[in-house]
């Protein structure tokens, strides 16, 4: 009879989401540094580029949707029967070859 009693699941899947996203960032992250002939530290910091500045949150937002856009997709598929991390597991590879 516990009426703020809370159901875990939704809230551990909203977290573990959350997580693979902040690691899709930091993956990204990484591979604009590889693939970009230009130094993120440097444009930003040393010669304050807010042209390059601009380009690189538009960047960080094309990610940002392009995941959430997956992670909507893949929610219903975990309604579905669909494992935990079977679920992660798309949104993960879906957000990737979205990307690409």
């Amino acid at each position: 009879m516990n009426e703020f009693a809370l159901d875990t699941a939704p809230l551990l899947l909203a977290l573990a989401q959350l997580l693979l996203g902040i690691g899709v960032l930091v993956v990204a992250r990484f591979v604009k540094g590889w693939l970009s002939p230009y130094s993120t530290d440097r444009e930003l910091t040393e010669k304050d580029n807010p042209a390059f500045g601009l380009a690189l949150s538009g960047y960080y937002a094309a990610v940002v949707i392009v995941y959430i856009g997956v992670a909507r997709s893949v929610a219903p598929m975990l309604a579905l029967g669909l494992t935990f991390a079977a679920g992660l597991g798309l949104l993960l590879a879906w957000s990737d070859i979205e990307k690409k």
